[in-house]
């Protein structure tokens, strides 16, 4: 089990950008912003580090939507917690780990309890053999970029955990068609995608609400994704398994032309495919 222990010291962030590069419990001094445009606003350099933002900003919102910056990245290393960071405005909000299958790929990542706002590519970016990606908060992702590459709230590769999460409005950018997948699995070996809410998904390409590639396993259980945007994409479906076993076992999907598509289908799943075909819909009022 994991928990959070606030009250323990920590040391503080006082600027960015900042690089930690010694294991320790680290959390930010305020809300903290940056104009940079690449590389990331924080950098996890070494294993067993803690990061507990309380709460807390870290801003990119002023770079231009074409910024590579990353909000907080974690490179190769183990047993890395990052915990209640908003992150808002930077092209990827979390990245941790780069390779899920090779002998350096990382163990022991937990990203809990973030909120991610207003991230241009996706919220959260985990590769490793073992990772915990729970409770976060996943918002207005996707608007004002303008690369065609698959705007993706939360993107998992190897053995990752993904619990109890919420994914709310994500578009294609503005301007460009591009594929938007709510949260996307690839190479599982026997994770759990549980519990998870997607909703307010728009393309004019291509919409999956959940995705899991192979190859690999994974089991799919009580998620409920809903598309609510009218789309005229093509490419439709609420749960997709491409060249991996996944298991649906008790979800719920409106909205969608397609509820299942390649997935084992265990029972309770529910699937009310009611595509909203038509122009496109005027952008929501975000929600930050």
């Amino acid at each position: 089990m994991f928990t959070s222990t606030p009250a323990l010291a920590c040391t503080e962030i006082a600027s960015l950008p900042a690089t930690i590069d010694s294991p320790g419990r680290y959390c930010l001094a305020s809300d903290l912003s940056t104009p940079a445009t690449q590389g990331a606003a924080i950098t996890l350099a070494s294993d067993d580090i803690h990061l507990d933002c309380g709460g807390l900003k870290i801003e990119g919102s002023a770079a231009a939507a074409t910024t590579s910056a990353t909000g907080i990245s974690a490179g190769q290393h183990d047993n890395v917690q990052v915990w209640r960071c908003t992150v808002q405005g930077f092209r990827k909000g979390i990245v941790a780990g780069t390779d899920a299958t090779g002998a350096d790929a990382p163990v022991g990542i937990v990203l809990r309890s973030n909120r991610l706002v207003g991230n241009h590519a996706g919220g959260i970016v985990v590769a490793a053999r073992s990772a915990l990606v729970r409770d976060n908060q996943v918002l207005d992702t996707g608007y004002t970029s303008t690369s065609t590459e698959p705007v993706v709230a939360i993107r998992a590769s190897g053995t990752v955990d993904v619990l109890s999460n919420q994914v709310d409005v994500l578009w294609e950018p503005e301007d460009v068609f591009a594929p938007v997948i709510g949260i996307a699995v690839e190479g599982s070996q026997g994770g759990v995608i549980a519990d998870n809410q997607v909703r307010g998904l728009f393309s004019r390409v291509s919409r999956v609400g959940i995705r899991v590639s192979g190859p690999g396993y994974a089991t799919l259980q009580r998620n409920f994704v809903a598309a609510h945007f009218p789309s005229a994409a093509s490419n439709d479906m609420a749960f997709e398994c491409l060249g991996a076993l996944g298991v649906l076992d008790g979800n719920q999907a409106a909205a969608f032309e397609t509820g299942n598509a390649g997935c084992r289908d265990a029972g309770g799943n529910t699937f009310t495919e009611s595509k909203a075909a038509g122009p496109a819909a005027a952008k929501p009022g975000v929600l930050r």
